[in-house]
């Protein structure tokens, strides 16, 4: 009895500092503490839980190269980029040896695009390069290609006039033609007529612009020749058959530009008989002719009346 009593004050004693610091040390060992206290067996539940403590460092320590791994396919889009970038910048030195090399590594080809949606061709048309051009085409290079503005290098070395590479392109595709959305092509037709810019307009329609193309006004180059009184411009439209009667979004026609500005021109007189020697005519325009003549007669305007008589305005009328 006196045995078991001194057990049990034995088991109450606290023990001894070195053998707690003992009993810390073997239960962070063992329980794998963080200093909260924790035991082995809550350590053992939350390993499992987790899918087990050892897999989740493995993941841990492994995200870092699985995001890296992310990031090869943009590092690859970079790279592409940059060689397009080179290819063009070669392609606008017309560097025919430097162009086949890049070509030659398969990463990029001759159809390849930067962010404008410009390919080597497009550049070296503009620029002018013939050889480049030629090197291009004979690899098959698309001449119509459209770039994000919907330009092509046929358009590109037709709009800088470079008609030696319209030329080449035109031998590798003979009908290939110029062509741009909406009305910009009828733009293009009207500015050179109003300039007098014969070379340009014939440059247009030669390579596939009708004639007959009208702006955002329904005006064409026939319109613009003879309201400015532009000749040249309107014996070339002739000489091609456009259209002498063609009609604005207003209803007017060549020759009423021209009966309108004939006293601001002065070759006025040519430029309408011209226009009637090819079928136009001001008879049957209504009453609004009818009323000018009116008009003049009653304001003693002997000029005008002539003028509106001379491009068959009845003089009976009214």
């Amino acid at each position: 009895m006196h045995a078991s009593c001194a057990a049990q004050q034995q088991a109450l004693q606290p023990d001894p500092p070195d053998q707690l610091a003992q009993d810390k040390d073997t239960q962070g060992e063992v329980g794998g503490s963080d200093g909260d206290g924790g035991d082995s067996v809550d350590a053992g539940d939350d390993m499992r839980k987790n899918g087990g403590g050892l897999s989740k460092l493995v993941d841990e320590e492994d995200s870092p190269l699985l995001k890296e791994t992310e990031h090869i396919p943009i590092i690859k889009e970079r790279l592409i980029e940059e060689k397009i970038s080179s290819l063009l910048a070669a392609s606008a030195r017309g560097d025919v040896a430097s162009v086949e090399s890049m070509l030659g590594s398969g990463d990029i080809t001759f159809s390849s695009k930067d962010a404008a949606g410009r390919t080597a061709l497009h550049i070296s048309a503009s620029e002018g390069h013939a050889d480049l051009v030629n090197h291009l085409l004979e690899i098959k290079a698309d001449p119509s290609a459209k770039d994000a503005h919907g330009n092509t290098p046929f358009n590109d070395c037709v709009r800088l006039k470079h008609d030696h590479i319209v030329k080449i392109i035109r031998k590798h595709d003979p009908n290939i033609s110029f062509k741009l959305a909406n009305d910009e092509m009828g733009v293009l037709l009207c500015q050179a007529a109003f300039e007098n810019n014969l070379p340009d307009l014939k440059r247009l329609i030669s390579n596939g612009v009708d004639p007959n193309e009208s702006d955002y006004d329904g005006r064409t180059a026939m319109h613009l020749a003879a309201s400015e009184g532009h000749l040249p411009i309107l014996e070339y439209l002739v000489g091609i058959r456009a259209n002498i009667m063609c009609r604005d979004r207003f209803g007017g026609t060549p020759l009423m530009d021209a009966v309108r500005h004939n006293f601001d021109l002065r070759n006025a007189d040519q430029v309408q008989k011209l226009l009637r020697d090819q079928g136009a005519t001001l008879a049957g325009e209504g009453l609004d002719y009818v009323v000018k003549m009116c008009t003049y007669a009653a304001e003693g305007k002997v000029e005008h009346i002539r003028l509106l008589a001379s491009n068959f305005v009845d003089v009976s009328l009214g």
